[in-house]
């Protein structure tokens, strides 16, 4: 998005500090992340994500759905390979 600490704040309604112990990983309230999460569009557990399955959850729900099934289903074909090699 290319937002400042200080610009995200002020979409957040929080102050630049409390933008960088986020980023920091250093002390947060759940009201805090609840706020980040609200201007990004996204659950709050999306925040800690890598930024690739992050990506996912922009999409419409029906392909994000989709996409979660195909990954399921080939996450049970490698444990099924995982178990048949010795």
């Amino acid at each position: 998005m290319g937002w400042s600490q200080r610009e995200l704040g002020e979409r957040c309604e929080l102050n630049h500090t409390s933008i960088r112990r986020l980023e920091l990983n250093k002390g947060y309230t759940q009201d805090s992340l609840k706020k980040v999460a609200k201007v990004f569009g996204v659950e709050v557990a999306v925040l800690f994500c890598p930024a690739e399955v992050a990506e996912v959850y922009r999409l419409p729900k029906k392909t994000r759905e989709e996409v979660f099934a195909i990954l399921k289903h080939a996450v049970n074909i490698y444990r099924q390979h995982e178990e048949t090699v010795p």
